[in-house]
């Protein structure tokens, strides 16, 4: 077709080309190659590339038929076309070439742009436009060394300087800043010098501001320019000692904050680089000293993104999130008052285990609602004489029933326990709570747990009292005897008190000591209940562990006079008396009435006690253990249709649905497939293992439904910290619509 000579001495040229080579063989064999070309009229474009200008006399072509003009790769009149502008004598060929001006062919240009903001554009859109400063910062450090040479012309300059101007930079600071850069000989090791310098002038700042004394470098920028801007990144490697001045700084503030002697907010402003020794000694502080971990120390954190960084932010955000709990409706009901309970505990042990101070009001809350519902409990299947019934019940079913009561094992620490019985092979673990019987003592509780009745009423002999109730072949099995003696055929109940842990409770220097007495007496257990159902052998047998009351771990002591016989927590009063604010009356039977806190207060000098009315001491674990039965294709959540189906109007319907649980599943969703149209709703929160949770449906079809329909719909739930999802189909008996639908009908129920 033709041919076109290229003269591309600064490899610009991207099409396809043959390269002219340098020897003379090469030059006459291409030659040859273009004079065949032309001859034989090939309907190609032969385009031939010269990458030395010395090479043109050997292709001197113009003015031969089918010869195209040469063409001319020059940067600066290509950079030019493209910008439609006149450049500037600085910027060579080489520079443009140097700078990928010329390959970088996304850029737009505007019109009314003059070239230095159009040619800064192309370097990095961020130079010139944008809002964010550290994106500023960025595209500066992706310029090239050579860079520095372009911005001593003050063309390119002003640009830079005005767009700082636009990030809120005073413009003499702005200019000041733009000319410590050109003096410079690299830009990246500029950005670090003054990154270096801020974070040293803001350490010199606080030295003054909470008077800490420090011997610091001397500056080499002066105060005014490094606090025009906002602080720059630091890397630790770049900061020299600054990491360990400014660790010595945080303790000193942190012992400042311990002592009261400043707020514990200034903790935060000390947060100024994402450095991995500095999140190694907060980490260590805050495990020290819980109470520094604030909300301000928490947003000074969260801007940094290093894994150190976000590992802390969880910490804080953990830390944050339990360490305040919403205090319980007066008007709660026993079941929401449980579910509330999961959250309180996992709020106390946090608490507990970081020693930080407790909300009072929020067990308080718990106090109130307990005392005014005494009645509602009674009746649930939360209430402490529902073990007896289950005992009975198992029994009048032939079971071998064997119960264990742990002495003070609160429902708080039943995470421990649970933890054991998992791993126990061929049981299937069923965990829920109950009320204690009030007050919170073993000598109220043990007895009436087991037999269902108050304590006052059964004989002191505690064989006696069990016979009495049960009456069947019993065996009771005591920690501080033998706890591994073995269990015959004959016997169809056994009891066996665990006593070690409220032994070891009022010894208990802390919490944490509490919890770590508890694992091995758990351990046992476990032993103790492999051992026992080896000796059951063939016959069905249940297991069930319970306690008499939990404990609370004191606040403080009552400073004022006894007004009646010390127990543990509580009074034990002989007359009435006018009891103090802080204390209720508590009636357990005819002839006694306690005095019990409504706080944490303690009435000796042990930490941990029992005899109050807070949620740690009053819900106790109840525990089942079975055998469990082969049940083909069981769900988790079981589904069933409570009650008929009502039509609200037209294509709207509304269908009551108990959902059962077989385990404890959280954030429990339903959803309608397909032609339904599930209204909005909220997930469920919980349901418990072996509970069961009416939720009530209001659903929509874009076409009219009536008669015996399938009901199709998925459940998605939590359980174990899996979630899960399922689906259930249910026989839904439609209603026929009420009225035939005329226009007057239609008219007349629109009204309504």
């Amino acid at each position: 077709m033709s041919v076109q000579v290229i003269v591309d001495c600064f490899g610009i040229d991207t099409e396809d080309a043959i390269i002219v080579g340098k020897t003379e063989d090469e030059i006459n064999a291409l030659r040859l190659t273009v004079h065949e070309h032309l001859v034989t009229q090939n309907p190609t474009l032969l385009r031939l590339r010269l990458t030395h200008l010395a090479l043109l006399k050997h292709f001197q072509l113009e003015g031969i038929n089918d010869v195209l003009p040469t063409k001319h790769f020059i940067p600066r009149l290509m950079l030019a076309e493209r910008l439609k502008i006149q450049l500037p004598d600085w910027l060579s060929n080489e520079w443009i070439v140097a700078l990928s001006l010329l390959k970088n062919a996304d850029f737009t240009i505007e019109n009314d742009q003059p070239f230095e903001t159009q040619f800064l554009t192309a370097c990095d859109a961020e130079l010139v436009s944008g809002h964010d400063f550290y994106k500023f910062i960025v595209a500066l450090q992706k310029q090239p060394d050579i860079f520095l040479a372009l911005l001593a012309i003050e063309t390119i300059k002003t640009p830079l300087i005005s767009h700082l101007t636009n990030l809120n930079i005073s413009h003499c600071y702005a200019e000041s800043f733009i000319n410590e850069l050109v003096k410079s000989t690299a830009i990246e090791s500029f950005l670090d010098t003054f990154a270096y310098q801020q974070h040293l002038h803001f350490l010199r700042q606080k030295t003054r501001d909470y008077t800490l004394t420090f011997a610091l470098p001397a500056q080499t920028f002066s105060a005014d320019l490094l606090t025009a801007f906002p602080l720059f990144p630091l890397l630790e490697s770049q900061a020299k000692q600054l990491p360990t001045d400014l660790i010595e700084m945080i303790k000193i503030v942190s012992r400042k904050i311990l002592h009261k002697t400043i707020e514990t907010n200034v903790l935060a402003e000390f947060v100024i680089a994402d450095w991995k020794s500095v999140w190694k000694e907060l980490n260590a502080l805050c495990d020290e000293s819980p109470s520094l971990m604030t909300s301000d120390l928490l947003n000074s954190c969260q801007r940094f993104e290093s894994s150190k960084a976000k590992s802390f932010i969880e910490k804080l955000e953990n830390y944050l999130a339990v360490s305040h709990y919403r205090p319980l409706s007066p008007n709660a009901s026993v079941e929401e008052t449980l579910d509330w309970s999961v959250g309180y505990f996992d709020y106390l042990r946090t608490a507990f285990l970081s020693k930080q101070p407790l909300d009072e009001s929020i067990n308080v809350s718990f106090t109130e609602w307990l005392l005014s519902q005494t009645s509602r409990i009674a009746r649930s299947e939360s209430d402490w004489r529902f073990c007896s019934t289950q005992i009975q019940n198992y029994l009048d079913s032939g079971y071998l029933v064997i119960v264990t009561v742990i002495d003070a094992l609160s429902a708080l620490n039943q995470d421990i326990l649970l933890n054991e019985l998992t791993t126990i092979d061929h049981l299937t673990v069923i965990a829920d709570t109950l009320f204690a019987p009030l007050p919170t003592l073993t000598e109220i509780g043990k007895l009436a747990v087991l037999t269902g009745k108050q304590t006052h009423s059964l004989s002191n002999n505690s064989e006696t009292a069990l016979q009495q109730t049960y009456q069947t072949s019993l065996k009771i099995i005591k920690s501080w005897e033998d706890a591994n003696e073995r269990i015959t055929e004959q016997t169809n109940l056994v009891v066996f008190f665990e006593n070690r842990i409220d032994e070891r409770l009022h010894d208990a220097t802390s919490f944490e000591k509490h919890r770590a007495d508890i694992k091995p007496i758990v351990r046992q257990l476990k032993n103790s209940i492999q051992s026992w159902l080896k000796d059951a052998a063939h016959r069905d047998v249940v297991f069930f562990i319970t306690a008499d009351h939990g404990m609370t771990v004191a606040n403080g002591r009552y400073s004022g006079a006894a007004f009646g016989e010390t127990k543990d927590r509580i009074f034990k009063l002989k007359t009435h008396e006018t009891l103090p604010a802080d204390f209720v009356l508590v009636n357990q039977d005819s002839k006694d009435d306690y005095a019990v806190p409504k706080t944490r207060m303690g009435l000796t000098d042990a930490v941990l006690a029992h005899g109050g009315l807070t949620p740690e001491e009053v819900l106790i674990p109840f525990i089942k253990l079975v055998r469990p039965t082969f049940e083909p294709n069981r769900l988790p959540v079981e589904a069933e249709i409570m009650g008929d189906c009502l039509r609200l109007s037209d294509k709207f319907w509304q269908l009551d649905i108990c959902l059962t649980a077989s385990v404890q599943v959280e954030t429990v969703r339903l959803n309608l497939e397909l032609p339904f149209k599930l209204e909005n709703r909220e997930p469920i929160d919980i349901i418990r293992a072996q509970k069961s949770h009416t939720v009530t449906l209001k659903f929509r079809a874009d076409c009219e439904q009536e008669g015996l329909i399938m009901l199709n719909f998925g459940l998605q739930f939590e359980r174990s910290g899996a979630r899960e999802t399922t689906k259930k189909s249910l026989s839904v008996n439609f209603p026929p619509s009420f009225l035939n639908h005329d226009k007057g009908v239609q008219n007349f129920e629109d009204m309504f």
